[in-house]
Formats: structure tokens, sequence, C-alpha cells
């Protein structure tokens, strides 16, 4: 299953639900696999919602660059008939013209900018509002400095290349994956429980391990250095978001203090092992 958008939204782990919603499934008593559709529908339900924000972002970002695509952007707005084909040329062109500005080119995953800032702090708000939790997750490839001595830029980019494809195709239709640096990454997962987050780290660094990264080796020696990740794990659960988020919006700061616990974490596996994950500890901190 991949992660990028398309007409099926896939849907890795559980989904959580809210409690009220649990509770009526509880009460009706229906066949497991009713109990699991409901729950895909919830799940893809909440993701359109993201998804349509994220396309509204995009218009936004159009709109301020004075892009030729704001004709098309205000056709979007326009409740006339012929809507859903206008939405199709609106995609297509928006995502053109975020090539340069809204992606990393190298890839293929979202570049950290104040868009992606701003689409995590609507997430955030939504698991907020549902009652639902959500993790953060920083990944730094181990030693990538020496590879890249090693083996030259070229291998490097590649290598980078085929990371980006790995966390794409790991990830959910919903999930927000940034290059956050050079061989930094972040993955913004709404609605998962800590497990689901785990087995998304332990999916992550398996295939990479399991790859002759990169693909494109033949220049390489056989003992060539393998890549592998290290990976930070930071978890938020509905009970502290009073003490964790502010009572009213969520800002750039609100955002770097949860990112620091997953750099926190991320930095915890550095210094003890690397290749693998590690899940924040506020004992981490002293």
């Amino acid at each position: 299953m991949t992660g990028k958008s398309g007409n099926v939204i896939p849907i890795n782990g559980s989904v959580q639900i809210p409690d009220e919603l649990q509770e009526q499934l509880n009460e009706a008593s229906l066949p497991g696999k009713i109990v699991d559709l409901v729950k895909t529908m919830y799940g893809r339900q909440r993701a359109l919602e993201i998804e349509n924000k994220r396309l509204k972002t995009r218009i936004e970002s159009a709109k301020k660059d004075g892009q030729d695509n704001l004709e098309l952007a205000q056709m979007y707005c326009d409740d006339s008939e012929g809507l859903k084909d206008k939405l199709a040329e609106l995609e297509i062109a928006l995502e053109a013209s975020n090539k340069k500005s809204g992606k990393d080119f190298l890839t293929g995953l979202r570049k950290k900018d104040d868009n992606v800032y701003d689409e995590i702090k609507y997430a955030i708000e939504k698991c907020r509002q549902e009652n639902l939790p959500f993790a953060m997750i920083m990944m730094d490839l181990d030693l990538f400095k020496q590879y890249n001595d090693k083996y030259g830029h070229i291998q490097g980019d590649s290598a980078l290349r085929t990371v980006g494809e790995i966390l794409t195709a790991q990830s959910r239709a919903y999930d927000l994956v940034v290059r956050y640096g050079g061989e930094e990454f972040l993955a913004f997962m709404p609605y998962v429980d800590v497990n689901d987050a785990k087995k998304y780290a332990s999916r992550v660094s398996a295939t990479i391990n399991a790859k002759d990264v990169p693909l494109t080796s033949d220049k390489l020696p056989k003992d060539a250095q393998n890549i592998t990740i290290s990976i930070g794990i930071a978890y938020f659960d509905p009970k502290n978001y009073a003490s964790l988020l502010p009572s009213g919006s969520i800002d750039n700061s609100t955002i770097e203090k949860l990112l620091n616990k997953a750099d926190t974490a991320l930095y915890h596996r550095k210094r003890n092992s690397r290749n693998g994950f590690t899940v924040y500890d506020e004992s981490m901190e002293k």
C-alpha cells in the first residue's frame, strides 16, 4: 500500500475512534468485519478533511505567490456546473506550481515551510476536538556524512531518493511526511496510538535495512555500507492535551515544543545505539 493521495485511502494499523462511537459499536454487537469497516470509513472521513485543508492551503499559497493558476483557484470557490472537472484541473495546476515551493525535488516529500506547520496545527486541532491521539516522529539517517564522503554525493542523492520512496510507501494518505533537513525527516501521524507509531517506525527501519540503498549500487563494492536510520517517537495522548496545548489557537512555538520531544528521543537513540526507534520519555530531559 502506498501513502500517496488517490481513489483509495489505505489504512495501516488500527484506527482510533471517539469513545462515544466505540460505545455505540459495542452496544450494537456487530460482527468484527462490520466494526472494522466502520472504523476504516471513519478514518477515511478524517483523511478527506485533512486533504481538503491541504488543498485550500495550496490555493492560498498560489494566490499569495501570484501564480498563473489564480483563476483556477477562484473557480474552486464557484459552485457552478462542472466543479469536479475544475477541481481536477486545479489539483494538477497546483501540484505543478508547488514542485519548487512545496515539495522536495529529490525525495518527493514535503519541504519544511510555513504551510507544513499550518497543516500540523490544523491536524492537531482536529485531534483535540475529537479527543484522539497523534504522534510526531523524527528520523535521521545514520552516519550519512561518512556515507557521502565514501561513495560520493551522487550515490548519496540516490540513497535519499530511495528513503523518500520508502517513507511514502509506509505512510498513510493523511500522514504528513516532510524532508526536515539534509538527511532528517519528520512524520506527523494523526489518529494513532503508541503501538501504531512503533509499528510504523519498525516498518520503516526494517525496510531500509532490507534494501541495498541506493538501489543503483552497481558501482559500489560488495561490502558497501548499508544505510540505516534512527527514529525518535513522541506520542501525545488526549488526557495530556490540557498541559501540552494552549487553551487558544496553536502557534509555531507550540509545534516546536512538541517536535523537540521527538527530537530528544531521536538524540537518545543516536547517542546509544542508532538503527532503530526510541519512544520519548520525560526522564530523557534530565
